[in-house]
């Protein structure tokens, strides 16, 4: 939705864009669709143990 909004605004959020693809990430690799943001803090503690 806010990148929506940035876009129609003519506005660039390089960071809202991020949280976007990380989401995008988050809903094709644990089925996050529907779920908020904070839904992901597991998901960021699995990957950050596998690449440790």
């Amino acid at each position: 939705l806010s990148q929506e909004a940035a876009a129609s605004a003519g506005a660039q959020t390089p960071m809202g864009a991020l949280a976007r693809q990380l989401y995008d990430r988050f809903v094709e690799e644990e089925g996050g669709k529907g779920r908020d943001f904070s839904a992901m803090l597991p998901w960021f503690e699995k990957r950050r143990k596998a690449h440790a």
